[in-house]
């Protein structure tokens, strides 16, 4: 059963704002707001939905852990940093055929965008086909102006499903356009970002 989802009315307003304007760098200039202010509360508001809405919908497709439950799990410590955390922001990517808002990013010259991805599914079909579409959505997105550095933080299986899993990766990687960031690597993830920012800083 999904759990009632209770949303603040300045949020479900920011909501229905961004569909009428169509993007985020639109509603910023028509409401004035700086994006990193808008950025941190279309993430509160993805939040919510991935915890009363989404993650339902991954138990139909025998999801052992979500992407939500990957980032918080993983690799959240490596953005709660004191010396990452001030530079961290939604950051939406705009390109000719595509648009997606990354949950976390941080700009050095260009953006650094990462999105989390759990493959931590019992179906071999449903791991291949999260994968083809995400690697077409990122060969989509590296076409934006911005250029941005998109990084996929990745949940492995926790089952029997690691030829799939592996199959996954090499379809990410055909992009051409993505760093990929396994679990297990996840320490090592969060050492290089912190070094990266204080050098920026």
């Amino acid at each position: 059963m999904i759990n009632t989802l209770h949303i603040k009315p300045s949020l479900w307003r920011l909501f229905l704002n961004l569909v009428e304007m169509g993007s985020l760098s639109k509603l910023c200039n028509a409401s004035d707001t700086a994006q990193p202010q808008l950025s941190r509360q279309l993430a509160e508001l993805e939040n919510l939905f991935q915890e009363a809405v989404a993650r339902h919908y991954d138990s139909v497709d025998d999801a052992r852990r979500d992407d939500s439950v990957i980032y918080r799990e993983i690799f959240s410590s490596a953005f709660e940093s004191p010396v990452v955390k001030p530079q961290i922001s939604a950051h939406e990517i705009t390109a000719p055929l595509a648009t997606h808002l990354f949950p976390q990013a941080w700009k050095n010259g260009v953006w650094n965008v990462y999105q989390p991805l759990s493959f931590d599914l019992k179906q071999g079909e449903t791991i291949r086909n999260k994968a083809y579409r995400w690697e077409s959505l990122t060969r989509f997105l590296a076409e934006s102006p911005e250029q941005p550095k998109i990084h996929l933080l990745l949940g492995a299986p926790s089952g029997n499903q690691l030829k799939d899993y592996a199959k996954a990766k090499d379809v990410l990687r055909s992009s051409g356009v993505v760093e990929l960031v396994e679990e297990d690597e996840a320490a090592d993830f969060s050492r290089d970002l912190e070094a990266r920012v204080r050098a920026a800083s």
